[in-house]
C-alpha cells in the first residue's frame, strides 16, 4: 500500500463525511421549515376560529350596535395587529379604558 493510495482512501471519506453532513443540515433544515408551517398554519386556524367564535357571540349577544363592542371587535380582530406584538398590548390597555369609562357611566 504506497502512500497515494492511502491519501486517495483520506480523500474519498472525507467527501463521503462532507457529503452526509451536507445532507444532514439539508434535512434539519426542511424539517425546520416544516415546523415553521404548520405553526403557522396552527396559528391561522386559531385565529380563523376564535374570530367565528367572537362574531357568532357577538352576533347573539346583539351589542354589536353598541360602540364599545364595536371598538373591542376592531382592536381585537384587526388584520394589522400582530398578537404577540406591542400592538396586542396597547389595544388591551385601549380596550381596559374603555371599559372603566363605560363602567363609570
Amino acid at each position: 500500500m504506497s502512500c497515494d493510495d492511502i491519501s486517495l482512501d483520506v480523500i474519498t471519506i472525507s467527501r463521503w463525511i462532507s457529503a452526509d453532513e451536507a445532507k444532514r443540515k439539508k434535512l434539519k433544515r426542511r424539517r425546520c421549515y416544516l415546523e415553521l408551517a404548520m405553526a403557522k398554519r396552527c396559528r391561522l386556524h386559531k385565529l380563523v376560529r376564535q374570530r367565528f367564535d367572537f362574531a357568532h357571540i357577538i352576533q347573539q349577544d346583539g351589542s354589536y350596535n353598541d360602540e364599545f363592542s364595536r371598538m373591542i371587535f376592531a382592536k381585537r380582530f384587526s388584520r394589522h395587529e400582530d398578537s404577540a406584538g406591542s400592538n396586542s398590548t396597547s389595544s388591551r390597555c385601549e380596550i381596559q379604558s374603555l371599559e372603566e369609562k363605560k363602567q363609570a357611566k
